[in-house]
């Protein structure tokens, strides 16, 4: 909620254009505001999930209802392009955070695999029954190891898979505009 009054959310919005080629900023309801269109939007832009607890209403009382269905599409756009970025970063954030886990395990693996093999190259193989003992605690570690390295490489994989299609979902945002049904029935009941 807070984040469609973002001032950098308001501001892209304001710098975007419409599909005719206008720019938002030369919309009338958006020039008379002149230099504090910004904090007029943060101040009048009303919002609520009247709609469901999964749809964020947007609205805005205006004079003129399709300059400000422009301006909200504007909004609309400019919010889902910083939360996609957001969201982006996050999941490069935790990206990062799997795999550096994954070079971790990898080195604690490699240097039990050295253990073992020097507690074999030690073992004078008098009895069976010791190096079987050993043998069988070291696998069982070994086996940890490469079960954890599993997980940490299906989890990077999910990530990889979230972040492409996350990158999918943010070339195509601007082809969602705010249907003018929905825009019109919130302008009415703010009448």
């Amino acid at each position: 909620e807070a984040m469609v009054k973002n001032p950098t959310v308001l501001s892209n919005a304001l710098n975007d254009k419409l599909p005719d080629g206008r720019e938002i900023k030369d919309l009338d309801i958006v020039r008379s505001r002149g230099m504090g269109a910004v904090e007029w939007l943060r101040k009048n832009i009303k919002t609520d999930y009247l709609l469901g607890p999964e749809v964020l209403r947007v609205t805005l009382p205006a004079d003129n209802a399709q300059e400000a269905a422009d301006l909200l599409n504007a909004i609309s756009k400019a919010f889902h392009n910083e939360y996609a970025e957001v969201e982006r970063g996050k999941k490069q954030v935790r990206l990062t955070e799997l795999r550096a886990k994954k070079d971790a395990i990898e080195r604690e693996l490699n240097s039990l695999r050295g253990i073992l093999d020097r507690d074999i190259a030690k073992l004078d193989v008098m009895s069976v029954n010791s190096v079987n003992v050993q043998q069988s605690v070291l696998q069982t570690q070994y086996s940890a190891a490469e079960a954890a390295l599993r997980a940490l490489d299906s989890d990077i994989s999910k990530a990889g898979s979230e972040i492409s299609a996350a990158k999918a979902k943010l070339k195509i945002i601007d082809r969602f505009p705010v249907p003018d049904e929905v825009l019109f029935e919130a302008y009415r009941k703010d009448q």
